[in-house]
């Protein structure tokens, strides 16, 4: 291949990456958002709340009249955060594609916010269950505290600090590479 054929062929994968870039961007935020529409449609019109750790015993707390809402909501709030935070960094990170940042150090903070927040979100869906229980069986004796362990969870958690360590090390060896030429 002649090296015009090869920077054609790199310059339109380019293209294609950041349009593609492009168009996950707005799905996230339209997902999101069709997250938080459907949420609260559901709290408005049912009175039920879909969203956060086990809705299930969150939902049979929320409808005791001995227990208290503040502190229920509290239980959301970590959800709502891990979402809302999670969505922005994506989309950021997503922008940066789509601008033709592909490797830089913009992209590898954006990554480890996804990685921490993803760690955080995982921690959470194993104790958050465990707390909301514990604050449920006193009003609720059927109610009991459980913890919930998901190997795909844990797994992913590992994969994304793999990823990004390689990506810190590639983008090491880029620049010593560059310095080098």
């Amino acid at each position: 291949m002649l090296p015009s054929e090869k920077f054609i062929k790199n310059t339109l994968m380019k293209t294609k990456l950041q349009n593609i870039s492009a168009i996950l961007r707005w799905l996230v935020i339209l997902t999101i958002s069709i997250l938080l529409i459907y949420s609260a449609y559901n709290y408005f019109t049912k009175g039920i709340v879909t969203f956060g750790t086990d809705p299930r015993t969150f939902n049979l707390l929320w409808q005791n009249p001995n227990a208290n809402r503040t502190i229920l909501t509290l239980f959301l709030l970590p959800s709502i955060i891990l979402v809302l935070s999670f969505g922005y960094w994506l989309q950021k990170l997503l922008f940066l594609f789509h601008k033709g940042d592909f490797f830089t150090e913009d992209n590898i903070h954006c990554f480890l916010w996804l990685v921490w927040l993803n760690f955080a979100a995982g921690i959470y869906g194993v104790f958050g269950p465990a707390l909301l229980g514990s604050y449920g069986h006193d009003i609720d004796p059927t109610v009991y505290p459980k913890f919930i362990f998901e190997i795909i969870s844990i797994l992913t958690m590992v994969l994304l600090v793999a990823i990004a360590h390689l990506m810190k090390a590639a983008r090491q060896i880029e620049l010593e590479n560059k310095e080098f030429i």
